[in-house]
């Protein structure tokens, strides 16, 4: 691993927040609440002196929009990848969350990291293998910061990745909408946590 600054933004809120829609792979748009979040974190990211020349995100609508709108801060390009779309919710996409839940498979007691709750979903180790697929193609920008843009559970998978945290470890992370978090290897070459699940626009 290479990437020695990182900083990962979950995407804006939007529309399937708000119109009780489940999440995953569910393609909606931003809100214009969730313009104006990502307007605000970007404009504190310009503030950090940044100069990326690309940003990547998930292809979803909802995290290019998130992207686009920071590239236009920090004048850089954005380029789109599946590797780092939300967790695949599979059947459940595109269904309300009381639609969803109706077919969902019932869960397992306690934590289990190969639990599929829908049909053609990814289990929590399927999605983990695909986000350390992602770190590698993010590692082939050469960038002094790679700046990325993603999804929540997706964004966890990212951290734990770039981290090295085992998946037997039971460890979780937060990231609410528009949020920032920067990740550095320091001179002691320790992995750092130098903010997490920061929201400028909440200032």
């Amino acid at each position: 691993m290479t990437i020695r600054d990182l900083i990962f933004v979950r995407h804006g809120e939007s529309e399937h927040h708000v119109n009780g829609l489940t999440g995953g792979w569910t393609d909606t748009p931003l809100t214009s609440r969730g313009v104006e979040q990502v307007r605000k974190t970007a404009r504190y990211l310009a503030s950090l002196d940044l100069v990326p020349t690309t940003i990547v995100a998930s292809d979803l609508i909802r995290a290019r929009q998130s992207a686009e709108l920071i590239a236009n801060e920090l004048r850089a390009k954005v380029m789109t990848t599946p590797l780092l779309r939300e967790i695949n919710n599979g059947v459940a996409a595109n269904l309300t969350l009381q639609e969803a839940e109706k077919i969902k498979h019932p869960e397992p007691t306690g934590r289990s990291i190969d639990y599929r709750p829908w049909d053609a979903a990814e289990t929590f180790i399927e999605l983990q293998l695909r986000a350390d697929a992602a770190l590698a193609h993010v590692e082939t920008f050469d960038e002094d910061v790679h700046v990325v843009v993603g999804h929540g559970l997706a964004g966890q998978c990212l951290v734990r990745g770039w981290l090295g945290i085992e998946l037997s470890v039971d460890i979780s992370f937060h990231f609410d909408p528009a949020s920032c978090t920067r990740l550095a290897i320091n001179r002691w070459d320790e992995r750092e946590i130098r903010f997490l699940n920061d929201c400028p626009w909440r200032r």
